[in-house]
């Protein structure tokens, strides 16, 4: 009976689309890390490939689907296809389209076990709820990243609480891949004075993430710190508005804006504060690749966000839209010593071990495959 070979349980990961964002780096490293000896990931985009579907497809058999904005019914049979040739054992669908067509298609081709993870809030209107609600009954369960999530779904009827599970997203720990060359080299290139205040953002360029109000917050800081430095990584719709801004309050010497990035570690260890301004967040994974990465870190009390941060004992919580709010706590870790810095960075670090960490989101999601 040892000789005895098991089969793997094929999973084919669904998603909306493939660029950097928080939901796409978690199913990133879901494939890269799942259990090669009991299953075989295969990744699939709704959209065209971006650069983490890019990324992927160079390790893993992967598909797009190439819709676009224009609604082409013809995607919906290209997934058909796919689904039915690869016969999955499992379909986990991430992300609003995903999860209403996954769960669709899947039921209707016996996919044994369907999965939706829910990683956000804000749908994006009330009749998506509805959508959500009414096929809820195709899909055999849900997970969401955060408690506030949970508590949004049951409230609503969109998910009965049996089917429900919180599995917070994990990240790799940063302090394991840092090379201080690298940092080195980055401030030359960047021409970054090592004196120089540094303030790191990392998302998608959205009215959503409230990068508008960090700027603002900026240009009331540089009275004070006229060297200061913001980076934001991350590209979107907003960037065009975001850099007219940045060129009316004159800070194009100040803000740095600097497209999609893969890696963005070296980024999180030269700076000295990480903010997350959102006006909504499911979540907040790039604030627990922060904290990874021992950084202090100021965010805005929506969403998920205060089940990571609790406000002067890990990190900082402010009032979401306030910039005034925002330039006063920036400036107030600016002016605190080392040891206080130590202390909430070291406690911070120390959350993220115990309920951030790649592993134990890697654990919690085998759990349920098998």
């Amino acid at each position: 009976m040892n000789g005895i070979i098991k089969k793997k349980k094929k999973i084919i990961f669904l998603i909306t689309g493939s660029g950097v964002g928080g939901a796409e780096i978690v199913v990133k490293n879901l494939i890269f890390n799942i259990d090669q000896d009991k299953f075989n990931p295969i990744f699939v985009s709704i959209r065209p490939l971006g650069i983490i579907g890019e990324e992927i497809g160079k390790n893993f058999k992967t598909f797009s689907l190439m819709a676009d904005k224009k609604f082409n019914p013809l995607f919906l049979l290209r997934l058909f296809s796919i689904i039915r040739k690869e016969e999955p054992d499992i379909l986990h669908c991430h992300l609003f389209h995903a999860n209403f067509l996954g769960r669709i298609i899947g039921k209707i081709l016996g996919v044994p076990f369907i999965i939706s993870t829910v990683h956000s809030d804000n749908f994006g209107g009330t009749f998506r709820y509805f959508l959500l609600k009414i096929t809820d009954f195709l899909n055999d369960f849900t997970v969401v990243v955060s408690k506030k999530i949970e508590e949004d779904l049951i409230k609503r009827k969109i998910v009965p609480i049996s089917k429900i599970k919180i599995i917070y997203n994990g990240v790799e720990d940063g302090g394991d891949f840092i090379n201080k060359l690298d940092i080195d080299t980055l401030k030359k290139e960047l021409k970054i004075n090592n004196k120089y205040p540094i303030i790191l953002s990392v998302g998608r360029l959205m009215p959503v993430k409230g990068h508008i109000y960090l700027i603002r917050a900026i240009s009331l800081l540089i009275k004070k710190y006229p060297d200061l430095r913001l980076l934001l990584i991350g590209d979107g719709s907003e960037r065009m508005n975001l850099e007219a801004e940045s060129t009316k309050l004159g800070l194009n010497n100040n803000i740095l804006f600097l497209g999609e990035i893969i890696k963005t570690e070296p980024y999180y260890r030269l700076a000295d504060i990480f903010v997350l301004p959102s006006i909504n967040e499911g979540f907040g994974l790039a604030i627990v690749e922060a904290i990874s990465n021992k950084l202090l870190v100021v965010a805005s009390n929506v969403g998920g966000i205060p089940e990571i941060i609790k406000n002067n004992i890990n990190g900082f919580i402010v009032n979401p839209e306030d910039y005034i709010m925002l330039s006063k706590k920036i400036d107030h870790i600016l002016e605190m010593n080392n040891h206080e810095k130590e202390k909430i960075i070291d406690t911070a670090y120390n959350d993220f071990k115990n309920n951030f960490s790649l592993k134990r989101m890697l654990n919690q999601y085998n759990s349920l495959y098998n």
